[in-house]
């Protein structure tokens, strides 16, 4: 009471919204696969843009949003080094493509992650893949989608912690489906039979022994892949 009136003093309320970021990729992937194991060395390549790409969506409420940082290159990144190792003899990982060099020169495979989402309780992914050949011919081009397992009751059930382990699992999901098909195609690609049959010269013997000649010249196909393949048509005659 000051002076028969009276003051009234009135506190402002703020209301602070809070934020948790959190990073979304994978850990250690340690699985196996069934795949034909080539001789050939392999060079692949997901360039600095695809590496550093993210994908950002929140979730939360009025007073705390999370905020999840998804980084879909790195993820496909280490999904490739876990699985073509154990399809190639010899495997690298590169940002950039490697300058041409003489002798054995690998495969080269280029994949990037065009599109990447994930709504709905799960992960959609697109990865777009060029394969080429040692003496640089493009044995492929593709996009390959795939959209990972629902992820529904963890995300309800779980809280918005339980959303990082969702994404890796749906996206999980997402690249190995694309890396069966892509290991496909690789296969298809470097199978000797079938390019040798593919030629112009492929009705004859003569013409699928220079054909076989030409791919282990080429790099496609190794020494004893190439003789075992040789004895075997000359066989045939």
């Amino acid at each position: 009471m000051t002076g028969g009136g009276s003051i009234r003093k009135f506190g402002l309320v703020a209301v602070v919204v809070l934020a948790a970021c959190h990073h979304v990729q994978f850990g250690d992937i340690a699985h196996t696969i069934r795949a034909t194991k080539h001789d050939t060395p392999i060079v692949t390549v997901i360039d600095g843009n695809t590496l550093g790409k993210t994908i950002s969506f929140r979730s939360g409420t009025a007073f705390w949003l999370h905020r999840y940082d998804v980084k879909p290159g790195v993820m496909l990144k280490q999904m490739a080094d876990a699985e073509l190792p154990q399809m190639f003899a010899h495997y690298e990982a590169v940002t950039a493509a490697p300058p041409p060099t003489a002798g054995n020169r690998p495969v080269t495979l280029v994949l990037t992650v065009p599109q990447y989402r994930f709504s709905g309780f799960h992960a959609t992914a697109t990865v777009h893949a060029t394969a080429y050949a040692p003496n640089g011919k493009r044995l492929f081009e593709k996009d390959y989608t795939q959209a990972g397992d629902s992820q529904s009751g963890k995300m309800v059930w779980g809280g918005a912690y339980a959303i990082p382990s969702a994404v890796r699992n749906s996206t999980y999901d997402a690249y190995e489906r694309i890396m069966v098909d892509l290991r496909q195609d690789l296969d298809r690609a470097l199978q000797p039979q079938v390019r040798a049959d593919a030629s112009p010269e492929g009705g004859s013997i003569e013409g699928r022994l220079r054909a076989l000649k030409q791919l282990r010249a080429n790099g496609l196909i190794s020494e004893h892949e190439y003789e075992a393949k040789r004895r075997e048509l000359l066989d045939r005659m």
